[in-house]
């Protein structure tokens, strides 16, 4: 009978043993598991930020493109007058052969003798008005065509460089506390005049004079005016240096009361040049003329020349002062705005 017991004592130890095995791998188990952790929550999207340090330094990029703009318009427009200058440079010679000619016409030297001691007579201006006439037509006209295309460069630096001041001012505005500077909006041309006007007003009177209107007039009709003025008087002097003889006998000859007209010119003319040799007496005074006019005509481009250079260099130092003041001020309101 030993043997049975032995046998189901052994198959209960061994189930024991069995179960006390699974019991301890369980355990063990759950003992190795990680400790459960809490999902965090999203966390609000990150602005980035721009330290004030950077603000300067984007303001003064943006002002330094814009100054260099500024820099380069005026490199460009003065070029641009010295190619008009240039251009005109080389039609004063033609022109002044034809004012010389015209000068020295036969009727045109007598006429002008004539009033010449007209005007000494009975205290007229006769001789310049005369000069004028004849000599204006051939001089005036290239002298306005170049005043009018140089004022025209004028202008147009003159809105250049306001678009670029006011393209500034549109860029360092994107910039503010505590954002990235959004793309900068492009100023279409028709607002450059308005947004300008409001950019000067905001600095202040300090810069009211650099409001003044696009395409002020720097080489007004004045000047073509005045200078065909000088070259009738001019020539009027040369004629009574080289005649001064024939303006004495014409004074006297004025006394005659059969001196007039009709066909007066030619009752001048036999008083003027009895005696003396006409062809060469008009050459003479020809060449003189055409020295003195292509002279006057050089001094007229080198004087419209360096009335432009000056303008266009005082135009951008102004400029260049009020970019320097708008990128100032916008760099102290940014730093009151940002927060502390």
């Amino acid at each position: 009978m030993t043997g049975p017991s032995v046998t189901v004592a052994r198959a209960f130890w061994l189930l024991l043993l069995i179960g006390v095995f699974f019991a301890v791998s369980v355990v063990a188990y759950f003992v190795m598991l990680p400790a459960p952790t809490e999902k965090p929550g999203a966390s609000p999207p990150l602005v980035p930020r721009i330290d004030k340090t950077n603000y300067e330094v984007l303001i003064s990029q943006e002002k330094n493109a814009a100054a260099e703009a500024t820099r380069l318009a005026q490199v460009q427009y003065d070029a641009s007058v010295k190619r008009r200058i240039a251009a005109h440079a080389s039609e004063t010679a033609n022109i002044a052969d034809q004012s010389a000619n015209r000068a020295a016409e036969f009727e045109t030297l007598s006429k002008t003798i004539y009033y010449l001691a007209s005007d000494k007579v009975f205290d007229k201006t006769e001789t310049d008005q005369y000069l004028q006439e004849h000599l204006g037509p051939i001089v005036e006209p290239g002298l306005q065509s170049l005043a009018k295309d140089v004022n025209a460069d004028i202008a147009a630096f003159d809105h250049e460089v306001r678009r670029i001041t006011v393209q500034l001012a549109t860029n360092i505005a994107a910039i503010g506390p505590g954002v990235q500077p959004a793309p900068p909006r492009v100023v279409p041309s028709p607002m450059i005049a308005p947004e300008f006007s409001r950019i000067v007003a905001r600095m202040g009177g300090k810069y009211a004079d650099i409001g003044k209107g696009i395409g002020v007039d720097v080489l007004n009709k004045a000047i073509p005016r005045s200078m065909i003025a000088d070259l009738a008087n001019m020539c009027a002097r040369i004629a009574f240096r080289l005649f001064g003889k024939q303006v004495a006998k014409v004074v006297v000859a004025l006394g005659v009361p059969s001196l007039g007209p009709p066909g007066w010119i030619l009752d001048i003319a036999l008083v003027i040049w009895t005696g003396y040799d006409v062809n060469q007496e008009r050459a003479k005074y020809r060449d003189e003329v055409r020295q003195a006019i292509k002279k006057q005509l050089d001094d007229a481009d080198h004087q419209i020349a360096s009335r432009a250079v000056i303008y266009f260099s005082g135009r951008t130092a102004d400029f260049l002062a009020l970019q320097t003041s708008i990128a100032t001020r916008a760099l102290e309101d940014i730093q009151k705005r940002e927060p502390k």
